[in-house]
């Protein structure tokens, strides 16, 4: 079952390339703070460090590069979690 998403941008892919200059403009603006819990990149999969996830050119990789959702859920599962919430305006990870 497919249905196409009700997006402006295709986010992740090529199509955001445009933005990330001004992105990264308004992401160097803001104060970044180590992270209180762990949080697991999409990025790379693993347990971000608090240098990434504070880092403003982590964010621009994050909004241009692919999700790694196998690797998130691996590496959650490997730290011990057995439930998973997606927040989000629909499930649409909760099925993969």
């Amino acid at each position: 079952r497919t249905r196409r998403l009700r997006v402006s941008h295709a986010f992740h892919s090529a199509h955001m390339d445009g933005m990330l200059d001004e992105f990264l403009a308004v992401a160097k603006s803001l104060t970044f703070h180590r992270p209180t819990v762990p949080v697991v990149s999409n990025v790379t999969g693993k347990i971000a460090t608090a240098e990434e996830i504070t880092d403003p050119e982590y964010w621009v990789r994050q909004v241009r590069g692919a999700v790694r959702f196998a690797d998130v859920v691996t590496t959650l599962a490997a730290e011990g979690a057995t439930t998973f919430v997606e927040l989000g305006p629909d499930g649409t990870l909760t099925g993969l």
